[in-house]
């Protein structure tokens, strides 16, 4: 007798590879993937480990830089999930802002959330505004290539197909 195994839903994973330059507010996604496939997630972890580019302490992923300007970095995170399932769309929140407090400076990406409704922006922007992390002025992008202006930062907000 045939059983099909049943999707187990109960974890999230998230990988988010981006671009950027030292030095320069200019940061470009190159792949974002959402799901739920566990063989999917530790094929990423082992690939990081393997090319010795992943940080376990905080699972970012710090590639080499393709020449002395261009680096990529990213984040592979698990989360615990009751609520999203595979093929559902799912809105996801980023910011991006340009953090000049080490030697060099960049545009850094931070995973704000995963929700099945649409934010109230208006909202968001006041909250992370008063939080004076990220900067004192906001815009909005649905690209995933931007210029960040001086003492501003981007919130992006992203459809994606959980797969």
């Amino acid at each position: 007798m045939n059983s099909i195994k049943q999707q187990d839903d109960s974890q999230i994973y998230i990988s988010c590879i981006w671009e950027y330059v030292e030095n320069e507010r200019l940061y470009k996604i190159l792949s974002f993937v959402i799901t739920t496939n566990q063989h999917f997630y530790q094929y990423e972890i082992n690939e990081q480990i393997l090319s010795n580019t992943l940080r376990p302490e905080d699972m970012a992923i710090y590639y080499k830089p393709i020449d002395e300007k261009h680096n990529f970095t990213g984040i592979i995170k698990k989360y615990n999930n009751e609520i999203f399932k595979k093929n559902e769309i799912v809105h996801i929140y980023m910011i991006a802002y340009y953090d000049n407090t080490g030697k060099i400076g960049s545009c850094k990406l931070v995973l704000y959330g995963i929700f099945k409704d649409e934010l109230n922006l208006g909202h968001l922007e006041t909250q992370l505004i008063n939080e004076k992390k990220y900067g004192s002025k906001c815009e909005y992008h649905k690209l995933t290539t931007k210029f960040i202006k001086n003492n501003i930062f981007n919130i992006i907000h992203l459809y994606e197909n959980i797969i």
